[in-house]
C-alpha cells in the first residue's frame, strides 16, 4: 500500500501601489558640490549571462565584460553627497539586448537590502570590486508561512520527492516537494531548486528517522514584500590592499580568491608550481567559498552582499624567489583533489594584488563550462 502526501507552498503575496518602479528610485540630487570619487572593478562570473555592462549612478563605467571575464582597469566615479553619505546606484545591463533568465529585460540592480531598493553608501577614495554571480535562471526566493500562517523558514530542495519506508500500518509514503529546476549537479546527477516551507521539512524530518533531509536546505525567512526576482545578484568587495614589508614587494603578490561557481561540492583554487623555485601554493582560505546555487551555501539567501571588509583581505604570496617570477597553472580542484579547469604558463607581478574566481557549472560545457577568472588590480 501506498500513501501520497502532496505539499504546497504557502507564499504570501503582498500587494504594494505605488507612483514609480521601486526598483529604480529617482536621483537623489546633491546639496552641495562634491569632490567626492571612488574607484570601481567589474568581474561578470555569471555562468550563463549574456555580456554585461556596470552601471554606477547612471553611468556606464568601464568596458563590456563577458561572462567569466573581468575588467582590465578601475574606473573612476564621482560621487553624489548630501554631506552625510555617499549615495551609490550601482545596476548591470545586458550589453546587446536582455539579460534574460528571470530578469529578462531587467537590470540587475544592487540592493543594500534584501527588501528594498536602497543605493550602495560608497565611501570617497576607495576602491571596489563589483562581481555579478550565480546562474540567470536561479528561482526567486519565495516567502513561505509555517502551520500558524507565520513566516518562517524558507527551504529549497534538490529532490522533488521523498519516500520514507516502514511506515507504521505497513506500506510506504511519498512525500512530493516544491522543485523548480533550473540546473544540474554533475558530481551528484541531481537537479537542485525550490522553495518549500518549514511544514514540509518537518514532515519530511518526521519521516526520515527525525533527522534533518540533507536534500532540504535552509535559506532564512524571506521578509515580506521582497523585491528579489532570483537569478544573479552581487558580492562587493572593498579593496583592502594589504602593507608589503620593505622587501616583500620584490618577492610576494598579494591574492583573494572567491568560488562563485552555483555547482555544488568544494572546489579549491590552486597555483601549481611550473618553473622557477618554488612549491604549488593552496589560495583557499578562511571565507573564500561563496556557492550561491540554491542547495550550496546560500549567503545572502537574498539580495546582495557587501563583506563587511576592515583589514586586508588579500593574502601574500612569495610568487618570485630571488626577485625572479615562478610560472604557475592556476588550477580549480575537486574536493577529491581532481583538475577540473586550469590556466597555464601564469606568472605573477611581485607587488601586485589579485583576485582569481572560479565560474561557470561544473561539468557545464561552452559559455557554462567552468571558468578561471584572474584580475589584476594594481
Amino acid at each position: 500500500m501506498r500513501n501520497y502526501i502532496k505539499i504546497f507552498t504557502v507564499i504570501a503575496l503582498a500587494g504594494f501601489t505605488a507612483c514609480e518602479d521601486p526598483e529604480t528610485p529617482k536621483p537623489v540630487p546633491a546639496t552641495e558640490p562634491s569632490d567626492f570619487s571612488a574607484k570601481f572593478l567589474f568581474i561578470n562570473a555569471t555562468p550563463d549571462a549574456p555580456g554585461l555592462d556596470l552601471y554606477v549612478n547612471n553611468v556606464k563605467a568601464g568596458a563590456t565584460v563577458a561572462g567569466g571575464e573581468g575588467q582590465t582597469a578601475y574606473t573612476t566615479v564621482p560621487l553624489t553627497s548630501n554631506a552625510v553619505i555617499a549615495n551609490t546606484n550601482i545596476r548591470s545591463k545586458a550589453a546587446t539586448g536582455t539579460i534574460g533568465g528571470t530578469l529578462g529585460s531587467s537590470d540587475l540592480i544592487y540592493r543594500a537590502g534584501n527588501n528594498n531598493a536602497n543605493n550602495f553608501t560608497a565611501t570617497n577614495g576607495f576602491s571596489y570590486t563589483v562581481i555579478a554571480l550565480d546562474s540567470i535562471n536561479r528561482p526567486q526566493p519565495l516567502r513561505t508561512l509555517n502551520s500558524k500562517n507565520v513566516g518562517d523558514v524558507t527551504y529549497y530542495s534538490y529532490q522533488n520527492s521523498f519516500t520514507a519506508t516502514k511506515i507504521v500500518g505497513g506500506g510506504d509514503t511519498t512525500i512530493h516537494l516544491n522543485v523548480k529546476n533550473f540546473g544540474v549537479d554533475t558530481e551528484s546527477s541531481t537537479a537542485y531548486a525550490s522553495a518549500n516551507p518549514v511544514t514540509a521539512f518537518n514532515l519530511v524530518k518526521k519521516y526520515n528517522g527525525n533527522t534533518n533531509p540533507s536534500f532540504m536546505t535552509p535559506i532564512g525567512v524571506v521578509p515580506l514584500g521582497s523585491s528579489d526576482v532570483g537569478g544573479p545578484r552581487y558580492f562587493l568587495w572593498r579593496d583592502f590592499f594589504p602593507t608589503f614589508a620593505p622587501g616583500d614587494e620584490t618577492i610576494k603578490a598579494g591574492f583573494r580568491v572567491l568560488n562563485a561557481s552555483p555547482s555544488l561540492g568544494t572546489l579549491r583554487i590552486v597555483l601549481k608550481f611550473v618553473s622557477g623555485t618554488g612549491a604549488d601554493i593552496p589560495l583557499n582560505g578562511s571565507g573564500s567559498a561563496y556557492i550561491m546555487s540554491n542547495a550550496g551555501g546560500q549567503t545572502p539567501s537574498v539580495g546582495s552582499n557587501t563583506p563587511n571588509v576592515t583589514a586586508a583581505n588579500f593574502t601574500l604570496q612569495t610568487i618570485a624567489p630571488g626577485g625572479t617570477p615562478n610560472t604557475y597553472t592556476i588550477e580549480v580542484r575537486n574536493s577529491g583533489g581532481t583538475v577540473l579547469a586550469s590556466i597555464p604558463n601564469v606568472t605573477f607581478t611581485p607587488g601586485s594584488n589579485y583576485t582569481i574566481v572560479a565560474s561557470g557549472f561544473v561539468g557545464g560545457t561552452g559559455a557554462e563550462a567552468l571558468k578561471i577568472t584572474e584580475v589584476k588590480h594594481n
